[in-house]
């Protein structure tokens, strides 16, 4: 008599069950990897978008400047209207406030990646502006570097109304892109 088997032994079952769960251990794993990878690439995209917009918009405004200050607690630019605008570096965030005759017309934040920090500073001998963005690790063996620099003139905008179309050449190589 030929027995014919319609089903599987236990072996067979627990080996694909073996061989299942090891292949789901391993797409979990990737799974997770990839989550981590997206979000590291959020932070990064979220960082550079708010570093872009603060450079720029610290460019303009020294750019727009008659003069400008450095305390020990803020940087402080000066326009010819009346305006004041001061920037603060308060760890990872940099606060933007716009004063005029004592009021605060706008305040704006612009929040830097975590390890990043902003420093502002004058050069003496001219009425130039540096906004620098560095990296600074929390951890030993990674080296600490500048993400972002820029350099901009006082009264730049002014002078180049006046100039009308003919740019200054020096001031243009004096500044940064």
């Amino acid at each position: 008599m030929n027995r014919h088997h319609q089903g599987h032994t236990l072996i067979e079952l627990i080996v694909s069950m073996a061989a299942g769960s090891t292949l789901l251990g391993l797409a979990m794993g990737l799974v997770h990897q990839t989550m981590t990878m997206s979000n590291v690439s959020s932070e990064r995209a979220s960082h550079d978008r708010d570093s872009q917009r603060l450079v720029e918009q610290f460019r303009s405004d020294v750019h727009h400047g008659e003069d400008v200050r450095s305390t020990a607690e803020s940087f402080v630019v000066v326009r010819n209207d009346g305006h004041m605008v001061d920037y603060r570096s308060e760890g990872n965030d940099v606060i933007r406030r716009e004063h005029r005759d004592g009021n605060t017309m706008r305040r704006e934040s612009y929040t830097l990646a975590e390890s990043y920090v902003a420093t502002f500073s004058k050069k003496q001998d001219q009425q130039q502006a540096t906004l620098e963005i560095r990296f600074v690790p929390d951890q030993r063996g990674y080296p600490e570097r500048v993400d972002r620099q820029i350099t901009a003139s006082a009264g730049r905008y002014r002078r180049l109304v006046n100039l009308g179309d003919r740019e200054d050449a020096v001031t243009r190589a004096q500044e940064s892109p």
